[in-house]
């Protein structure tokens, strides 16, 4: 379960000390964000645009002219990265849990009374691999930030540049 304790850039990777510390405050900034929300509607809805800005940093990373690229929905960031991109076997799951989160999330901003958000939950949190931590009492919170986590890591790990114009490094 997430607490206080922020995850830190490991030293497996080789960035510049420019690259960690942009890094480091985007990880600090979502982190610090992320922790005092406590509305589950408002968890998902943030949740969803952290992983959002780490889908964009992997798509547009691939591109010449990304900033040419308009309007292009959440969905298709997605497959564009999963197009793209080969995730590691123990990342296998990583697509698939990002999907369901904006299922989940679609239902959640567009319908004022969702009927089917208890499946839509329930999808998204068996997308999340089972481990020792992985309880049944394991929030949406968590679930979202284990996912964040793995796109965080999944992005450094593929030396995607990012600017400090991008809203990650803000």
């Amino acid at each position: 379960m997430i607490n206080e304790n922020s995850p830190k850039l490991s030293d497996e990777f080789l960035l510049s000390d420019e690259q960690k510390q942009i890094y480091s405050s985007a990880i600090s900034r979502a982190w610090n964000h992320f922790l005092k929300i406590d509305d589950m509607t408002l968890i998902v809805l943030k949740g969803h645009l952290l992983i959002e800005e780490q889908l964009k940093l992997l798509v547009d990373d691939k591109m010449i002219k990304p900033e040419k690229i308009q309007r292009i929905s959440f969905s298709q960031y997605l497959s564009l990265a999963n197009a793209m991109y080969e995730l590691p076997e123990d990342m296998v799951w990583l697509w698939g849990a990002i999907r369901a989160l904006n299922q989940l999330r679609n239902t959640m901003a567009h319908e004022l009374t969702p009927g089917d958000i208890d499946k839509k939950i329930n999808l998204f949190r068996s997308t999340i691999p089972q481990n020792e931590e992985h309880t049944p009492e394991y929030s949406i919170k968590d679930c979202i930030v284990e996912t964040w986590i793995a796109c965080m890591y999944f992005t450094i790990k593929n030396n995607c540049s990012v600017s400090p114009q991008h809203p990650s490094s803000r």
